[in-house]
């Protein structure tokens, strides 16, 4: 992504409209650098504060011949690894946001597994599935990652420069990291914060001797293309549990009588029940789903948990149900 592409973008998320003057004002110095090579820089100030640097100081397009051939063997070189350290960062910048994303997701879904109720099952379905279709869709795209990598296998000087990662880098470096004061501080703890915190939560849910190895078992390097295929085992042994323990939620609320059920014998019925069985028809349907791709153990479960589904329904509603809710 060039110069401009970058400052314009900038100037979209810091809400500034460009005026007339502003046209004008690039129009002017697009033609002062094509009638000199030798102007000075006229960055753009792609919003206040932020100044995106031109792209041809570092991309070779200025020419090297008026230095020594020793600095400007240096200066190419160094245009080389500025290429190459970039594709990594845009890289790295993928898998981080990929494990990011997973991380938040378990995370969410821990605490899901410690608040849920079975007597209550209503505000739990509803984060479950909200959680379920977040890391089906993140696996889904981490696989995909993976496998286009692995079909390319494109060296990093190589590497295509048109990927929203690839783009985040370069407007890193074009500003200085200024960029990155368009975030709110606030909202961004340091590493040590969020560590500590993590640290002290494990230490209340899990054995101490689980927490070293887990820490033992980095190396703190990263290497290309390893990450993700760390990321996609925990994403898919993620979704393998969330299944499981969902199915065992789902029975353990039959067996405690879904309680809200107590209200359908007044005669509001209609306005308590209903939001059951559109719940139960949603659980239902997502049953209908994992079973398209669940082992032959797992379909035997679901199977199982299907008929209890309709059994309760009837038992606990009768048979005035059985068309408005297919199981």
């Amino acid at each position: 992504m060039d110069q401009a592409a970058i400052a314009r973008r900038l100037s979209d998320v810091n809400g500034r409209q460009p005026s007339q003057d502003d046209s004008n004002t690039k129009e002017k110095s697009k033609s002062s650098l094509a009638e000199s090579s030798l102007a000075p820089e006229k960055p753009t100030y792609a919003a206040p504060g932020i100044t995106v640097h031109e792209k041809k100081w570092t991309d070779g397009s200025v020419p090297l011949d008026a230095v020594s051939s020793d600095l400007a063997k240096l200066g190419k070189e160094a245009m080389r690894r500025r290429l190459i350290a970039a594709a990594a960062a845009a890289e790295a910048l993928e898998e981080a946001i990929a494990t990011e994303s997973i991380v938040r997701n378990l995370s969410m879904f821990s605490e899901l597994c410690a608040t849920s109720r079975a007597g209550n099952p209503l505000p739990t379905i509803d984060k479950f599935m909200s959680i379920y279709d977040n890391v089906v869709k993140l696996t889904a795209a981490t696989a995909e990652s993976i496998a286009t990598n692995r079909i390319s296998n494109t060296p990093l000087a190589s590497a295509p420069t048109n990927s929203k990662f690839s783009i985040w880098v370069e407007a890193a470096l074009a500003t200085d990291l200024e960029v990155v004061s368009l975030l709110t501080s606030e909202n961004i703890e340091p590493p040590q914060a969020l560590q500590k915190c993590s640290s002290k939560r494990q230490s209340h849910n899990a054995p101490a001797k689980n927490i070293v190895l887990a820490s033992s078992s980095l190396d703190g390097t990263w290497t290309r293309g390893h990450g993700m295929n760390e990321t996609l085992k925990l994403a898919t042994n993620l979704q393998s549990e969330m299944q499981i323990w969902f199915l065992r939620f789902v029975e353990q609320s039959l067996d405690a009588g879904f309680q809200v059920f107590d209200k359908c014998t007044t005669s509001n019925s209609a306005l308590h029940c209903g939001p059951i069985l559109s719940q139960l028809k949603r659980v239902n349907s997502w049953l209908d789903r994992v079973v398209e791709k669940g082992d032959e153990l797992l379909t035997e479960k679901i199977e199982r948990l299907k008929s209890k589904i309709f059994g309760f329904v009837i038992q606990h509603v009768g048979t005035t149900v059985e068309n408005s809710m297919p199981i």
